[in-house]
């Protein structure tokens, strides 16, 4: 089992790690403005904050750095997939906002949602 061998990131990230990559997007989104589109970015959820769910339990949630995790874009057509690992169950949570944004200015927009498993004890 992959858990078996490798630690997987828990808590927070370092300060300095978050400000570099706010840095990055903040002078994508300039670019990107420049040449005309319109960006949209996510919330930022406390992602330190404990999961309880009636089947599971983590401790903190990991984050929303890996989009194209969580979101692919076909066309008009946002799909969301599920999670696998429990501390990112929630992770496409943070974009509702920008899908929100999307299908209220888009009536062509199509939104899916792959259905989530339960992640029950291990």
């Amino acid at each position: 089992m992959l858990a078996d061998w490798f630690d997987w990131p828990e808590g927070r990230k370092k300060q300095a790690v978050t400000d570099r990559a706010n840095e990055e997007l903040d002078n994508l989104s300039r670019v990107l403005q420049e040449e005309g589109i319109s960006v949209v970015r996510p919330g930022s959820p406390d992602w330190s904050k404990p999961i309880t769910t009636p089947y599971f339990e983590v401790a903190n949630q990991y984050c929303h750095t890996c989009v194209r995790d969580t979101l692919i874009t076909v066309g008009n057509v946002i799909v969301e997939a599920p999670m696998s690992r429990r501390d990112r169950y929630f992770e496409n949570l943070a974009f509702r906002d920008v899908i929100r944004h999307l299908w209220d200015n888009d009536e062509n927009m199509l939104w899916k949602a792959a259905p989530r498993p339960v992640l029950g004890s291990p």
